[in-house]
């Protein structure tokens, strides 16, 4: 009884060992490509495998980016969870409204100046829930985006 113990265990943990790793190995190379929305020529709202949160979600991305599809299903179907892997929470910064805040943050567009004199329209929008005094912007030049931090105690209102 105890030699089929451990054969049965032996052969349950070199099939669990041999479906992860297989699984991680044949996957498409796209969808370890991070879903960036910086330094585009086009940005695009289309579906996107996180790896993160170990699922496809619909979100900004660059037309030029492999992490790109039309639909979910072809997302879904080309790049599917991986079992056994629990999403890590992430950080709500500038970068996560750009990405989720649709329908929920206030936004609205202005311009800066560099120091040649070239204009750069900016996007400028707040967080959602707890985040909506929060502020941030986002460089439509550059493709860059920050957290436009208060100075003393004032409050937003």
């Amino acid at each position: 009884m105890d030699a089929t113990f451990v054969t049965v265990s032996l052969l349950a943990i070199y099939v669990t060992f041999w479906k992860h790793s297989s699984a991680t190995a044949s996957r498409n190379p796209a969808c370890s490509v991070a879903p960036e929305v910086e330094n585009c020529s086009i940005v695009l709202f289309r579906w996107s495998y996180d790896s993160e949160l170990n699922k496809c979600k619909q979100n900004f991305v660059c037309r030029e980016n492999a992490n790109n599809f039309e639909t979910k299903d072809l997302c879904e179907t080309t790049c599917p969870p991986v079992s056994g892997v629990t999403p890590a929470p992430k950080p709500k910064d500038c970068h996560y409204w750009l990405a989720n805040g649709q329908g929920c943050y206030s936004y609205w567009f202005t311009s800066n100046y560099d120091y040649l004199g070239r204009q750069h329209p900016i996007m400028v929008y707040t967080g959602c829930g707890l985040w909506k005094r929060n502020l941030y912007a986002y460089d439509m030049s550059t493709g860059k985006c920050l957290e436009i931090k208060r100075r003393g105690y004032g409050s937003w209102q």
